[in-house]
């Protein structure tokens, strides 16, 4: 890339971020998922993998022992993806599609959280009844 600049290389914001989420998941395995996502974007992941977390009515799930790792096949997981021996990490294609979903939800999630005093249980319900 000439310059460094990823749009010369016709690397969209996602496949990047995607890109750099798949070589961290093999690289640095360990470090934690707080490290790429912040919290808003990880309970729109669980809110799209229709199995969150368990949630309390006041406060966000503990994301604090997720790993990078383990962000990364959950985000493909939202989009079809079933981790093998052969390959346990999804591609940056299944990255960029999941990041792109979550990023959507994670949206939606911060707007509602802004515009009304609702608690997480309440806005996920919501959600997943309107299948956001």
């Amino acid at each position: 890339m000439a310059g460094g600049c990823a749009a010369e290389a016709g690397l969209g914001r996602y496949q990047l971020a995607a890109a750099l989420c798949a070589r961290a998941a093999r690289c640095e395995p360990d470090r934690p998922a707080l490290d790429f996502f912040n919290e808003d974007e990880l309970t729109a992941m669980s809110i799209d993998m229709k199995h969150p977390y368990k949630f309390t009515d006041t406060r966000a799930p503990p994301f604090d022992d997720l790993t990078i790792r383990q962000a990364t096949i959950d985000v493909g997981r939202t989009v079809g993806f079933i981790p093998t021996r052969r390959q346990p990490l999804p591609g940056t294609e299944k990255i960029r599609k999941g990041m792109t979903d979550m990023l959507m939800t994670a949206a939606a999630y911060r707007s509602f959280k802004r515009q009304q005093s609702m608690t997480v249980s309440t806005v996920m319900l919501y959600c997943r009844l309107n299948d956001l």
